[in-house]
């Protein structure tokens, strides 16, 4: 846990938009905590895609795996690609549009927080390398 950024201790702050159907602002404030975490585990002082191709990348600080085999260097830069897009396609935009022009419905930021809380768990268990 880095400065108490979990998926669990974020869902019970987003847990003010959902029943809100605030559903723009519960995935832009996931986004962000999903960029801190990532930041922070990895000690870069980056943000976006930028800091998920550094950190995740097969020279990165976050390890997933031992990246031994092809498989192992599959998941790890599988993942990183996942954490980009996620930044890119998600989190930009809506950093950069107003809500009202970025509508989201209920399916859709169910299903972004799901993914979310995927990379959320990927990034928990991977280790810091320098």
């Amino acid at each position: 846990m880095i400065q108490g950024i979990t998926m669990k201790r974020f869902v019970s702050t987003e847990g003010i938009f959902l029943p809100e159907e605030r559903y723009f602002h519960a995935v832009f404030e996931c986004c962000k905590a999903f960029d801190k975490y990532v930041s922070e585990k990895a000690k870069l002082d980056k943000h976006g895609s930028d800091l998920m191709s550094a950190a995740l990348s097969m020279k990165g600080s976050l390890k997933l795996n031992k990246q031994v085999t092809e498989t192992n260097r599959n998941e790890q830069e599988g993942i990183m690609h996942l954490c980009m897009g996620v930044m890119r396609a998600i989190r930009n935009p809506k950093g950069h549009e107003l809500a009202l022009e970025w509508p989201i419905d209920v399916k859709d930021a169910l299903d972004i927080l799901s993914l979310l809380s995927f990379l959320f768990r990927q990034i928990d268990k991977s280790i810091y390398w320098e």
